[in-house]
């Protein structure tokens, strides 16, 4: 019966647009709400509910549908192409970090998919967009993240450590639950690895693993690391 009920609304909203914009309106509040708490399983559900009857123009609630389905079901195609649709409707005045949000997430994706060529120019369409970020004194710890990834991908690893050490400054204070947070701390842990300096490396994973005690990737890295108590200067 809940279903025909639900096909019942579906119809009703075809033909009527103001309905489909209420009922769109209506699961938009839980689709956000689950967004903001960092739950994209649950926020996907709801955006896809939302798209059954109304497909906004709007560049935010297509970014947060591309998020969700790239952090929470990662759905990289899925998640490409609602990236892609929330650049044709952010505005670049006042939606920058949006845009710089997309192209960096699209390079991620590309790298996932082994997409040089691509990745490349993602990386380098939000590469300008957060320097201009920073030139304003507008970014925050996010933009700060994503600046250090770029420098980790260009294996600039001083740079990037430099962003990713801000990045953590600014979330510690703003957003210490983000896991952009415990993502700056594992990846300096990472290069100090890559460096051989395991002492260093070990540190900056506990810090990761107590953001995220569940974490098992965190856990199996920051464990491996004990295993190589020696130490060189980075």
């Amino acid at each position: 019966m809940k279903k025909f009920f639900i096909i019942f609304l579906l119809l009703l909203s075809c033909t009527n647009p103001e309905i489909g914009k209420n009922k769109f309106n209506y699961y938009l509040k839980d689709a956000n709400s689950y967004f903001e708490n960092g739950n994209y399983f649950e926020s996907l559900k709801y955006y896809k509910i939302c798209l059954k009857y109304h497909k906004p123009k709007d560049g935010n609630f297509y970014y947060k549908l591309a998020f969700s389905y790239d952090k929470g079901e990662k759905n990289y195609k899925k998640a490409k192409k609602y990236y892609l649709k929330a650049l044709k409707y952010l505005n670049t005045q006042r939606d920058l970090k949006k845009i710089a949000a997309c192209y960096f997430n699209l390079g991620v994706i590309a790298l996932k998919e082994s997409k040089i060529d691509e990745k490349e120019n993602y990386f380098a369409s939000a590469y300008s967009l957060l320097k201009k970020i920073e030139e304003m004194n507008k970014a925050d710890g996010l933009d700060y993240f994503r600046l250090g990834y770029y420098f980790l991908d260009k294996k600039e690893f001083d740079t990037a450590i430099y962003y990713f050490e801000k990045s953590i400054e600014k979330l510690e204070k703003d957003s210490p639950k983000h896991f952009y947070h415990s993502g700056a701390y594992f990846n300096i842990g990472k290069i100090y690895w890559d460096n051989q300096n395991y002492k260093d490396a070990s540190i900056y994973w506990k810090k990761s693993l107590e953001l995220e005690p569940t974490n098992s990737y965190f856990r199996e890295w920051y464990e491996n690391s004990l295993k190589y108590p020696e130490h060189k200067s980075f």
